[in-house]
């Protein structure tokens, strides 16, 4: 078997090292402690440190010579939506999805404190379960919602939390301490009479664009069965999802 071809580039290599290093530190850092944070001689990262000052990507700090992140990459990321993105890395990971379950499915994101359904997939077959995407429903009330309520930061939670209160019962800490726990929200006639829903989520808590996996089935049977069925592929899909992102780590692919 033929060893494939080395084409790394090593000063990009070491380029991105930089900014990576700097972005999970978030402190300025001076040439030394770059070098202690990774695989690299403060020699050999003088011209890379000096190439991203000058293209803008880091600034340096004239009295402790230390490096920071400028808002440069902040502004390449938002030249696109992100949603956009989330769409385009989505599409075809939720149609394998469908073609393994045999059920619809759709993609949502939590918005102003309600659900917002970004996506769908129908099944191919003649009764099927749809949902309106552009529809909003008070994320309470949904398993996608809850999901995504349970991995707010507190603050966050806390505001949705008082928000809600003139409504009527909204998730407990210990309830949504537990989804957070588990990784997935599974609820029978959430919504509506008969239907099962199993949603997992899309991204990386410690880094933020959190999305919903959901699929939902018309006639589950025994829903618990349903769930340990639909789990393992939805993990999987949503991993790959979170992969096409762009997004480092994320959920995982327990079966």
């Amino acid at each position: 078997m033929s060893k494939k071809p080395d084409y790394s580039v090593p000063a990009l290599e070491r380029g991105l090292d930089v900014l990576e290093v700097l972005a999970s530190q978030r402190r300025p850092l001076t040439l030394t402690e770059l070098a202690q944070h990774s695989d690299h001689t403060a020699n050999g990262l003088f011209r890379i440190t000096d190439c991203l000052v000058k293209r803008g990507y880091l600034q340096r700090d004239p009295a402790s010579g230390a490096f920071r992140l400028s808002l440069r990459l902040f502004e390449l990321a938002h030249t696109h939506s992100p949603v956009d993105e989330l769409l385009r890395a989505a599409r075809q990971p939720m149609e394998d999805l469908v073609a393994r379950l045999g059920e619809s499915c759709h993609l949502s994101l939590l918005e102003a404190g309600e659900l917002v359904i970004v996506a769908q997939t129908l099944a191919n077959r003649r009764v099927r379960l749809s949902i309106e995407v552009g529809s909003r429903v008070p994320a309470g009330q949904t398993a996608s919602g809850r999901l995504l309520l349970a991995h707010l930061d507190d603050a966050a939670r806390d505001a949705w939390t008082r928000s809600q209160a003139k409504d009527g019962p909204v998730p407990t800490a210990g309830e949504l301490g537990r989804l957070r726990a588990e990784g997935y929200c599974a609820a029978y006639e959430d919504t509506v009479r008969g239907v099962a829903d199993v949603a997992v989520l899309v991204g990386d808590p410690e880094v933020g664009g959190l999305a919903a996996l959901t699929v939902a089935s018309l006639s589950p049977g025994n829903p618990e069965a349903f769930t340990k069925r639909a789990l393992p592929v939805l993990r999987t899909t949503a991993l790959e999802i979170t992969k096409q992102s762009g997004l480092r780590g994320g959920p995982d692919a327990r079966a």
